[in-house]
C-alpha cells in the first residue's frame, strides 16, 4: 500500500513558478495529475503550497488525466468546476466541500439591516460578491445558499451583531455611566478605582 502511495505521488508532477507575493497560497503552479483520489490532491496540494485545507468526506473522486495551472484559488476553482465541488476561504484555510452537501438556511435579521449584516459579513471575510446571486433579504431575514461549513460562520456572525445591545458609555470624572440606545436612563453608574 505504501509503495502505491509513492506511486500516486509520483505521478503528481509539480512545477512552481514564483509568483508576486511572499505567499504559497498565491505562488503560481502547474500539477499535471495522472491520476489520483480526490483527498490525497488536497492534502499533497495543502502540503505543497503550505496551506490548511479542510475537506469534507463527501469530497470524493478520483481525479484524471488533468492539468492544473495558476493560484490555489485558482486551482480550486478548477477543480470546482470540473469535479462538482465547493470552496470558500475563512480565517487562512480554505474549506472544500461537494456541491451535494450544498444547503439553504433562512437567518433571521432581527433588528439587524441587510446592510449593516453584509458589512458584518464582509469585515468577517464571509461575504463573497459571486454569491450575492445566491442569497436574498425578505422580511427581516437572510436566505443563503452555500456549504453547510460557510452558512454556520454566516449564522454566527449574524447572531453576533444581533445580540449586541448598542450602548452608549459615559465616563464624568471617576464614574462611569452605560445607557442602551433607546433607553433614557443610564443602566450603571460605577466608581473608577
Amino acid at each position: 500500500m505504501a509503495y502505491l502511495r509513492s506511486i500516486a505521488r509520483a505521478l503528481l508532477a509539480i512545477s512552481s513558478i514564483g509568483g508576486g507575493t511572499n505567499s504559497m497560497a498565491d505562488t503560481t503552479s502547474a500539477y499535471h495529475v495522472i491520476k489520483m483520489d480526490m483527498p490525497a490532491l488536497l492534502r499533497e496540494v495543502a502540503r505543497d503550497r503550505g496551506a490548511s485545507i479542510i475537506s469534507s468526506s463527501k469530497a470524493r473522486g478520483i481525479v484524471r488525466d488533468i492539468v492544473l495551472r495558476g493560484t490555489l484559488p485558482d486551482i480550486l476553482n478548477s477543480l470546482a468546476e470540473t469535479y462538482g465541488l465547493d470552496w470558500f476561504y475563512y480565517n487562512d484555510v480554505y474549506y472544500v466541500s461537494s456541491d451535494e452537501e450544498a444547503a439553504t438556511r433562512v437567518i433571521g435579521l432581527g433588528h439587524v439591516t441587510p446592510e449593516a449584516a453584509i458589512a458584518a459579513l464582509q469585515k468577517a471575510g464571509l461575504w463573497q460578491e459571486d454569491r450575492s446571486a445566491a442569497s436574498t433579504f425578505e422580511d427581516g431575514v437572510l436566505i443563503l445558499t452555500g456549504p453547510p461549513q460557510q452558512l454556520a460562520l454566516v449564522e454566527s456572525v449574524i447572531q453576533y451583531v444581533r445580540d449586541a445591545k448598542p450602548m452608549i458609555i459615559v465616563r464624568r470624572g471617576g464614574k462611569t455611566s452605560v445607557t442602551p440606545i433607546g433607553s433614557a436612563e443610564p443602566q450603571a453608574a460605577e466608581e473608577d478605582g
